[in-house]
C-alpha cells in the first residue's frame, strides 16, 4: 500500500475497516472509493472484473469521480483485458 501524505494510510485503515464488505463491495469497489491507485492496478492487473455495478446502479467511474479519484479515473480507463 503507497500513499501520497503523511496520515493517508491511519486514515483509509479506518476507512477501510469502517467499510462493510458485501457483495457490492468487492476489493476492487473498495480500492476505489478510497482512491488507493496502486490496490486499484494491482487489483486490475490479477484480473478483477471493472465493470461492476452497485446496488444503485453506480460503476466503478461514477464512485472514483464523485470522491474526485483523478488518478484511479485513469487507471481504469487505461486497462486492458486481454
Amino acid at each position: 500500500l503507497v500513499m501520497g501524505r503523511k496520515g493517508d494510510v491511519g486514515d483509509n485503515l479506518s476507512d477501510l475497516q469502517s467499510s462493510v464488505i458485501t457483495e457490492d463491495h468487492m476489493p476492487l469497489y473498495v480500492a476505489v472509493e478510497l482512491g488507493c491507485w496502486p490496490a486499484v492496478a494491482a487489483l486490475l492487473c490479477l484480473g478483477a472484473d471493472k465493470n461492476v455495478l452497485d446496488q444503485g446502479g453506480n460503476g466503478l467511474y461514477h464512485m472514483a469521480a464523485k470522491r474526485y479519484h483523478f488518478t484511479v479515473i485513469e487507471i481504469l480507463t487505461k486497462v486492458v483485458y486481454i
